[in-house]
Order: structure tokens, then sequence, then C-alpha cells
């Protein structure tokens, strides 16, 4: 059963959640890596994760976080998509 519409389930932080939205169908899955959010998520945390689901596409949520705080951990995971929010220095460069 596909769902619907299109759905993007943000800041996923457990293999529980995870593995609901990938038997769900669920188009894109976010994962919270944002350097100053209490919420965010550990790189083996996320592998662990990933390795369990199949099909939504990954996102890495970085919010506000730094370029250089982005780019070491872009080096360290493989994700789809990059999401950060429009008034980040990045987008100011």
């Amino acid at each position: 059963m596909y769902l619907k519409y299109f759905v993007y389930v943000s800041s996923v932080n457990n293999l529980s959640d995870a593995r609901y939205c990938s038997g769900m169908f669920v188009d894109y899955i976010g994962f919270n890596f944002d350097q100053n959010s209490k919420n965010k998520i550990s790189i083996d945390n996320f592998k662990e994760i990933k390795n369990w689901i199949n099909g939504p596409k990954i996102v890495a949520e970085f919010a506000d976080s730094s370029i250089t705080y982005i780019e070491e951990f872009m080096s360290k995971i493989e994700v789809d998509y990059l999401s950060i929010n429009y008034s980040s220095e990045i987008i100011k460069k």
C-alpha cells in the first residue's frame, strides 16, 4: 500500500520510527545532525539505522550548523540530500 501523498518525516532518531517509515513507503526520512540541537543523532547510530531501512531517500538535516561542521559530517556519512536553513551562512556565501 503506497501513500497517496508525498511524505517527508523529519528528525528521526531511532530504528523503530525509521523502519515504520520505510514500511509505510515514506518518500524521505530526515536525520537531525544540527550541531546546536539537543536531539541530534550520532554518526554511529545513524549508520546503524540506515542499514536497516530500504526505500526512502535519506536527508541530513543541519539547520544552522557551520559550514565546517557540515563538511566534516558529510565526509563521514552517505545521504541523498542535505537540508539547511535558508538563512544559513552557506547560502550567504
